[in-house]
């Protein structure tokens, strides 16, 4: 992360570069989704809603908003890569911290952890692999 940092947009030493002589738009490369547009649907943790804006179920890639009512609990799972979460409404926390409105997470390969939402939370999700998820009582969390 930048640590608070401004960033330099205009700084491009880091970028490939080519000939914009050899430019042309590629038809289709982009996909629009309308999420204002989508319906929130039930989701695998009680209570909560999504609106699934991208998903590769052979990789796991997804991206998607999710809904979580007030005193919402997810348990103990493991992000088997890098997952990203931007909380656009609310309060997310965990061990480590606690994330309000605005604020972003990055959860590192391999870390674990169980998060609660004291307040009714939307965050937009972006997961490279599926999670996986550990068992309480004999059932999946």
């Amino acid at each position: 992360m930048n640590g608070g940092r401004q960033m330099d947009l205009t700084d491009t030493s880091g970028y490939d570069k080519r000939d914009a002589r050899q430019y042309t738009p590629t038809p289709g490369g982009s996909i629009y989704v309308a999420a204002s547009r989508m319906e929130w649907t039930p989701w695998r943790i009680p209570g909560s809603m999504v609106k699934v804006l991208y998903e590769d179920r052979q990789t796991g890639e997804f991206t998607a908003l999710i809904k979580f009512p007030g005193g919402t609990r997810i348990a103990a799972h493991e992000h088997p890569a890098l997952e990203q979460t931007l909380v656009l409404q609310g309060q997310m926390e965990d061990h480590d911290g606690v994330a309000h409105s605005g604020d972003f997470i990055v959860r590192k390969p391999h870390s674990r952890h169980e998060n609660y939402c004291p307040v009714d939370t939307i965050v937009l999700a972006v997961y490279r692999k599926h999670n996986i998820l550990y068992e309480q009582d004999g059932a999946a969390a």
